[in-house]
């Protein structure tokens, strides 16, 4: 374990930042996963409080040079979070697998995210979330973090729907909603869904409505497992 020896190293700067030490348990955690990992086995990460998001990298080789973190005040309060980044295997970088916030002297663990529920945060700190059901099923989601409940909160989302489907014109309808029950939802009476546009052939809505709009956020120091155990 490495925490006694971080908490040493890091104690000046800590101050100034506000990073708790706290969530150098949290990294040691992961650690401490990677290190027992056994494939097809129960590992026990999974099961404990910190969530899964790390567990979809356990099976690559090297996860330790996948798996990064940065500490990053989101939500303003002078308090920094912890993001758990994957910078090696997501199509677009610096992918958020997991994310935890210091609060009422513990850490909390507020949310993970997958392949197929990617999280992303924005130039304006704005959490987005791409994900997909299908090919012809997708959304785009954002959700702003709130320093007093230190959760993520649903803003709205942008989704497709399939339509005329096996026909020439196949496409999608593309619908908006600030209702999080409502995404993928095709109710037309729903007062909470907008029907923005129809687009035949194929159509990326993450390039439309995603964080490419607005870019990422630069988190300027990035730093991996491997070089975690390093230090």
């Amino acid at each position: 374990m490495h925490t006694i020896m971080h908490y040493t190293i890091y104690c000046v700067h800590n101050v100034r930042e506000n990073i708790h030490n706290e969530y150098y348990e949290v990294l040691d955690s992961i650690v401490d996963c990677i290190d027992n990992y056994e494939p097809g086995g129960i590992n026990t990460y999974i099961v404990n409080d910190y969530g899964g998001g790390v567990c979809e990298l356990l099976s690559y080789e090297n996860p330790k040079s996948l798996v990064s973190y940065a500490f990053v005040d989101i939500d303003g309060d002078k308090i920094s979070e912890l993001l758990i980044l994957d910078v090696g295997t997501s199509e677009y970088e610096n992918r958020i697998i997991e994310l935890y916030a210091y609060t009422d002297g513990s850490v909390e663990h507020v949310l993970s995210g997958g392949f197929r529920a990617r999280v992303y945060l924005s130039s304006d700190k704005i959490l987005y979330t791409e994900g997909s059901s299908g090919a012809l099923y997708s959304s785009v989601a954002r959700y702003e973090f709130d320093k007093d409940a230190k959760k993520a909160v649903f803003i709205d989302s942008y989704y497709t729907l399939p339509v005329n489907i096996g026909e020439e014109n196949e496409g999608v309808r593309i619908c908006y909603t600030t209702d999080k029950a409502s995404i993928l939802s095709d109710d037309p009476d729903s007062k909470a869904i907008k029907e923005v546009e129809i687009a035949t052939g194929s159509y990326n809505i993450y390039e439309e409505y995603g964080v490419r709009t607005v870019g990422l956020y630069d988190y300027g120091t990035i730093s991996t497992l491997s070089e975690y155990c390093e230090d």
